[in-house]
C-alpha cells in the first residue's frame, strides 16, 4: 500500500508519498490544481510505483476534506478509477493543532489518520 497524502489549496496541493509503514518515499512537492495537475501528479504515482516494486492498484490518495475548490481536481482522479480518501481536519489534527504535514515519528498526521481508517 502507498499513501498519497495531499494537501488541497486553491491554486497548489502540496502532495507527499508514503508506503503503508508511514515511511515518506518522497518529501512534499507542489502540484497545479488543475488537469495539468493531476496528469502530472499520475505521471509521478506511476513512476514512483514503479521504483519501489508497488502494484499500482495498492495506491490510496487522500487529504483533508477541503472546499469545492478541488471537486474537479479530486472527481478527475476518480474518473480514472483511483481511490480517493478524505479525512476530516478536526479529526485529523485531534491529539495536535500543529500542520497536518509536520513529522512524527516519521509518519505525517494526515498518513497516520489514513492509516488508522484503512488498517
Amino acid at each position: 500500500m502507498t499513501l498519497y497524502t495531499m494537501d488541497y489549496a486553491k491554486k497548489d496541493h502540496m502532495v507527499m508519498f508514503c508506503n503503508g509503514n508511514g515511511k515518506i518515499l518522497r518529501k512534499p512537492f507542489s502540484i497545479k490544481n488543475s488537469l495539468d495537475g493531476k496528469h502530472y501528479l499520475v505521471e509521478q504515482v506511476t513512476k514512483s510505483c514503479h521504483h519501489h516494486g508497488i502494484n499500482l492498484q495498492h495506491v490510496l490518495f487522500g487529504g483533508e476534506d477541503c472546499g469545492s475548490y478541488a471537486d474537479n481536481f479530486i472527481t478527475a482522479l476518480r474518473l480514472d478509477k483511483w481511490l480517493v480518501a478524505g479525512v476530516n481536519a478536526h479529526d485529523a489534527n485531534e491529539s495536535d493543532h500543529d500542520n497536518p504535514w509536520t513529522s512524527f515519528n516519521g509518519k505525517s498526521r494526515c498518513h497516520m489518520k489514513l492509516e488508522s481508517l484503512i488498517f
